[in-house]
């Protein structure tokens, strides 16, 4: 699982880095934001989910304060913080990141451009997350069942 996710990450920082290289030349992004916004993807980088996700939530609340809510800035500042929480187990948080970013990308650069398809993977990716987490829970669920079933008849199915 932990080798799992660290290809997973890396193949994901890997896709953000060529994203955030190209996006000088496709559109203009505020350089305060890009800065700020690279700070994040390293802390991704490095595990430190948490910090990532509080840097992520400041950088939220300046942009809304710039009235940025609707912005590409936004919607990747969105994604981000769906990933490191994603990372970090809080998959409730990282379902409602991932799909306001989602709508934002969709908003701000079409249902067909590369970039929305970097959050459709990254939910993807999540809902697969969660699949392996919800399948252990059950199967936790069923062996402790069939266990005490076993127990308490003879001749019980185990």
């Amino acid at each position: 699982m932990a080798r799992i996710l660290a290809i997973s990450l890396t193949f994901f920082l890997l896709f953000c880095q060529n994203l955030y290289a190209e996006a000088p030349a496709q559109r203009k992004v505020d350089a305060v934001w890009s800065e700020k916004s690279q700070a994040i993807l390293t802390l991704i980088t490095q595990k430190k989910f948490s910090k990532a996700v509080d840097a992520s939530e400041k950088l939220l609340a300046e942009l809304a304060k710039r009235k940025m809510q609707e912005s590409y800035e936004a919607s990747t500042t969105l994604n981000n913080l769906g990933v490191a929480y994603m990372y970090n187990q809080q998959v409730e948080n990282a379902h409602a990141a991932l799909v306001k970013a989602l709508a934002i990308r969709i908003k701000v650069l079409g249902k067909d451009d590369p970039e929305t398809a970097a959050v459709w993977l990254n939910l993807a990716e999540l809902h697969l997350e969660m699949a392996k987490s919800y399948r252990a829970q059950y199967e936790r669920i069923a062996k402790a069942i069939k266990a005490k079933a076993g127990k308490a008849a003879p001749g019980g199915k185990k």
